[in-house]
């Protein structure tokens, strides 16, 4: 029945438009005909109230189809008028925007017809149109509206009926709108209503008779407060009340931390008291009814998705336009649930209660045993429970002799130690957030950072990369000196239980940072039964590193090494305390020897009870021994190492002699080991052996050309890579290219269907392939760099390692640049006996 009359008054609008154009009223083709006044008529506004009615047919962008009619009663409608520009919007269930522009800028509107308009002025002439809302907008716009009365007074803008049609985007589906206003309706959304009676209130006694409260009520089912009653006052929490205009911010800061936001309609400026039902989620709320919500976090399953609420402001007081006292309450149902969230709120700013302080520690509290802490310096005393996630039952005592420690004050009221022994720990201890320095007492109920603490009671976090996450405990504060509001001595107890349980780690802190103790330094002279080498093991001068490593030992696996720079790159350097070597041979290797923390540079004696570098215990110091070919590292280890000589010359190392002995997680096996550098070694790799060693491969006699470009291989029955076939390739019948570069010659061979390429990589130090005898070779790349590398594959088929040679016959160069070269070779794959064997006769 609705749309029938809508669509009877759409079709009276339409004639009586008609009936004004053919009369002289208006003109067509975007502009007026009408000159002179810019009425035609005074409107009457005694019995016709402001409205915007809205048709939409299927199909349209905007409407969906449907019908809207708007009034001053339950949405704002708003009119700006600037010469012949008209500005409508309209808030309420949504929101609309209307820009209706006259062609030729005239001084004022003017009554008549104008169509063919697009969204914005193309053709100053003809003006433009566009009403947009509820949807993405249109992309272009074809349509028409006519004003058939219109008022100005004093040159102001005081009334007008209008209609519109406007096609989105080439669409046949319209969206019409007929629009009456007049300044002089001065109608207004309603405000809150009377309560009703039955609305909920909480039971009697449950609530604090005096005093700032908020008050919440959870029925089971709902998401938000998950069936749980909860009570905060400024004695066990922080509550914040804002207003702005007609919204208020609410803010609880307790054991969860909650957040509500109220809106009230968007016709009140200010809150004020009564009933504001069918209210929907804030921020997506009809700004004709308003918006509510109220969620939390720490525990709690947040926000709404969707909100059905209702609120009642039973009382609110402003004092020059800022809110000074309110009650409120409220229901709030999440996504449909018949599951309520009620809550009540009282809020003042007179309330000065605030939460306590730290109390009078119990006589009963936990104190480390008589005897078990040092009589001076600073320390850490850890006693935990079997069945502790932490300490893991354990005991641990660090002093500035085993670990290290930094005491921080990194915000108010809060201390965080830092001890790194064998076991880097890090503590946190956290004041309640109204104080700004930790003060002497007792601090109960404290809880994880890392969970749902509350601020308000303070917090507590121990940890060593496990941790608690909704630990519970208690610390006291002995005693505490702050400098410059920095924490400069603290005697601190705490007892910590993780998640609920019943196993505590207790704890004893005492800290300054004037303890001047300092760890040790290595014992010199070193004990007399550590491992040596066998005796004639090393070599009796040059540098060496020889490697001895224990059955069983996952590094070493259980071999012994030597190497000099002989057979192998060895580079060291000295940073600090710390020695680094490095090692490139026919395994790659790195090692680290770092000294504890008090000692600046490396100095002869033992270094014990380490651990893994860098990992290690700062105050005792760290190893690691790395074989990164074949072997592997520890994950884990313990050790040892001795400096038996060193000399450091202006920062540089000059001589280093050092043993170790290290176990990879805690086994038996071990790998020991003896250092011997100096930079002034003139050791260096010998070049290729020339003439080549005799009974070395040849190609058979006839089996290569007598003369031009070939390549010859024989691969014997087992080997992957040539399958123990015989391949002989020349010009004729396939391509052959060589190229050489900083001490490596490559070749390519392209045949019909296969094809071939070898890398043959002279040792360090030489910039040019020479001719003798290249052994001991490994693949290249990852090859030993003091002996050089080779590597021959074809048709997909390449060893993963290999062992081989390669003899340089003979080799010429012509400005640099290789000029021919003969060259045979040998591989065996992967430690295999089956071989390949090549010879390359090139000249470019």
């Amino acid at each position: 029945m609705v749309r029938h009359k809508m669509a009877l008054r759409w079709v009276l609008s339409s004639l009586l438009a008609t009936v004004l154009a053919a009369c002289g009223g208006g003109g067509g083709g975007g502009s007026s005909s009408g000159s002179g006044t810019a009425s035609a008529g005074p409107i009457s506004t005694a019995t016709v109230a402001n409205y915007v009615r809205l048709q939409s047919d299927a199909g349209d962008a905007f409407g969906n189809g449907q019908n809207y009619s708007y009034t001053q009663t339950n949405a704002q409608i708003t009119v700006t008028n600037d010469g012949g520009h008209l500005f409508m919007r309209v808030i309420g269930d949504i929101i609309w925007s209307g820009d209706f522009q006259i062609g030729n800028s005239p001084a004022q509107l003017q009554p008549g017809s104008y169509t063919n308009l697009q969204k914005y002025i193309i053709d100053p002439n003809r003006g433009s149109m566009y009403w947009s809302g509820n949807g993405p907008g249109c992309g272009s716009v074809l349509g028409s509206f006519s004003i058939s009365n219109i008022t100005y007074a004093n040159g102001a803008l005081t009334g007008f009926d209008l209609q519109f049609e406007q096609h989105c985007d080439g669409r046949a589906a319209a969206l019409k709108g007929q629009i009456h206003w007049s300044s002089s309706d001065t109608s207004t959304i309603p405000g809150p209503l009377t309560p009703p009676v039955n609305l909920w209130r909480p039971v009697p006694g449950t609530t604090p008779l005096s005093g700032n409260y908020v008050y919440l009520q959870s029925d089971a089912g709902d998401t938000v407060g998950q069936g749980r009653t909860y009570i905060y006052t400024q004695a066990n929490s922080n509550i914040s009340i804002n207003a702005t205009g007609g919204r208020l911010r609410l803010g609880v800061v307790g054991d969860r931390s909650w957040g509500g936001n109220f809106q009230t309609m968007i016709s009140l400026s200010q809150i004020q008291p009564g009933y504001y039902a069918n209210l929907t989620r804030y921020l997506f709320n009809s700004q004709v009814t308003g918006g509510f919500e109220w969620g939390g976090v720490g525990g709690v399953a947040g926000l709404c998705n969707t909100v059905q609420a209702w609120v009642v402001v039973d009382n609110v007081t402003y004092v020059n336009g800022a809110i000074s006292a309110i009650d409120l309450r409220f229901e709030q149902h999440c996504d449909g649930s018949a599951a309520a969230l009620h809550g009540q709120i009282r809020w003042a700013p007179g309330d000065t209660t605030s939460p306590p302080g730290p109390a009078t520690p119990p006589v009963d509290l936990w104190r480390a045993p008589s005897g078990a802490t040092p009589a001076s310096g600073n320390y850490v005393y850890l006693q935990s429970d079997t069945g502790d996630a932490i300490a893991q039952g354990q005991t641990y005592l660090y002093t500035q002799a085993n670990a290290v420690f930094e005491g921080t004050t990194p915000f108010a009221g809060h201390f965080t130690l830092y001890t790194t022994g064998n076991i880097k720990w890090t503590g946190d201890f956290q004041a309640m957030n109204f104080l700004t320095k930790l003060q002497p007492g007792y601090y109960p109920g404290v809880q994880s950072f890392y969970g749902a603490y509350n601020p308000v009671i303070g917090a507590l976090v121990w940890q060593r990369g496990l941790i608690c996450t909704n630990a519970q405990g208690w610390f006291v504060v002995d005693n505490v000196v702050y400098t410059g509001g920095v924490v400069t001595a603290i005697d601190l107890r705490f007892e910590q239980r993780c998640d609920g349980g019943v196993p505590a780690l207790h704890g004893q802190i005492h800290w300054t940072p004037n303890d001047t103790t300092a760890p040790a330094g290595p014992v010199n002279p070193p004990p007399a039964n550590l491992w040596t080498p066998p005796a004639g093991a090393t070599p009796s001068t040059g540098n060496y590193v020889y490697l001895q490593s224990d059955s069983g030992d996952p590094v070493g696996n259980g071999l012994s090494y030597t190497y000099t720079q002989a057979n192998a790159l060895i580079s060291s350097y000295v940073n600090a305390g710390r020695f680094s070597l490095s090692i490139k041979g026919n395994s790659n290797w790195t090692g680290d020897f770092q000294a504890m923390s008090s000692v600046s540079q490396l100095q002869p004696g033992y270094y014990g009870n380490l651990l893994g570098y860098p990992f290690n215990n700062p105050a005792l110091g760290g190893l690691d021994m790395v074989n990164f070919s074949g072997g592997s590292g520890c994950n884990t280890l313990t050790g040892w190492f001795v400096v038996d000589n060193i000399s450091v010359v202006s920062g540089v190392l000059a001589s280093i002699d050092l043993r170790f002995e290290q176990h990879c997680g805690g086994i038996g096996p071990a790998l020991h080991g003896q250092i011997h550098w100096a930079p002034n070694d003139p050791t260096v790799p010998a070049g290729p052996v020339n003439p080549p060693p005799a009974g070395l491969w040849k190609a058979p006699v006839g089996a290569t050309p007598a003369s031009g470009n070939y390549t010859y291989l024989q691969s014997d029955a087992g080997d992957v890579i040539g399958a123990g076939k015989t391949y002989l390739y020349t010009p004729a019948n396939a391509t052959i290219s060589v190229v050489a570069a900083q001490g490596t010659m490559s070749a390519y061979v392209t045949g019909t269907t296969e094809q071939w390429s070898g890398s043959f990589q002279a040792m360090t130090g030489i910039s040019q392939i020479q001719p003798g005898y290249y052994g001991n070779l490994q693949r290249t790349p990852g090859n030993n760099p003091v002996f050089g590398g080779l590597d021959w594959n074809g048709n997909g088929l390449g060893c993963g390692s290999l062992t081989g040679w390669f003899a340089v016959d003979a080799v010429t160069y012509v400005n640099g640049v290789l000029a021919s070269i003969d060259v045979r070779f040998e591989q065996h794959c992967q430690g295999a006996t089956p071989a390949l064997h090549g010879q390359i006769h090139w000249a470019g």
